[in-house]
């Protein structure tokens, strides 16, 4: 049974104008696969492109070995059915050629470039593509060894942020969070003044003895969730001005 889809016209389209740049927008399950499949196929039948011309990325390995194997059952079928020899002959070269064809991810594209010119990159030819297990080990190895060295070197900074209850767990996971979102890092650190301190302490102790003026409104403390992290807030703007200010914080002093 023929099935008549709504889209059909775009579908066409999308298989056979290979002079125009496409932006394909449909939901999981619409078929982009198989019209991608199908465009990729009229690329090769009309000789458009050859298998050393043509880039196809996916986001993932399985994605990409599910493509290429799609591909390849496509244009058995193109060719089978294909009555003209110069075209038979065009899907023929593709199909042998397929396994030099560039279905795969960004990170085993830009890696294959890397390695094809390592002396403009420039990196090591003999690099190659970590899994998420490995790099997360690469990363651990990376990280204890870069703490080892701070800890020999007794940074300051680093003693500071531990006497003010920063553990080395904290820094751990800020260290991962930079590593995950590097990306958005930019090149070189902005300049800028060195922060005030106390006017940030005051003006969190003049927030905190607020909050607890509010506390007093509260109905039913034991049960009110806000109540709780109220006063969590406030012992640990606390815990923050006894560090800075002595043995008693100023909040402590003047909240009574």
């Amino acid at each position: 049974m023929t099935q008549n889809l709504v889209d059909a016209d775009a579908r066409e389209r999308i298989r056979s104008e290979l002079d125009a740049s496409l932006l394909v927008e449909a939901g999981a399950g619409t078929g982009k696969t198989t019209v991608l499949v199908r465009r990729l196929v009229e690329i090769f039948r009309s000789g458009h492109a050859t298998v050393d011309e043509v880039v196809v990325i996916t986001f993932t390995e399985k994605a990409a070995t599910e493509l290429a194997a799609r591909v390849r059952e496509d244009l058995e079928k193109a060719r089978d059915a294909s009555v003209d020899e110069n075209e038979r002959g065009r899907l023929d070269d593709a199909l042998r050629g397929l396994y030099r064809a560039r279905i795969e991810t960004i990170h085993a594209f830009a890696a294959s470039l890397l390695r094809e010119r390592p002396v403009e990159s420039p990196v090591d030819p003999g690099l190659r593509v970590l899994d998420d297990v490995a790099a997360s080990v690469l990363f651990g190895e990376v990280y204890d060894t870069w703490l080892e060295e701070l800890l020999d070197e007794q940074s300051e900074s680093l003693a500071r942020a531990i006497r003010r209850g920063f553990e080395t767990t904290h820094l751990r996971q800020l260290a991962e969070v930079l590593h995950d979102q590097r990306a958005a890092l930019p090149a070189v650190l902005p300049s800028c003044d060195a922060p005030d301190v106390e006017q940030l302490l005051g003006a969190l102790e003049t927030a905190a003895e607020k909050l607890r003026a509010e506390l007093g409104s509260c109905l039913k403390p034991e049960v009110d969730k806000a109540f709780a992290q109220a006063e969590r807030l406030i012992a640990w703007v606390e815990a923050l001005l006894t560090h800075r200010h002595g043995a008693q914080s100023p909040l402590r002093r003047g909240g009574g």
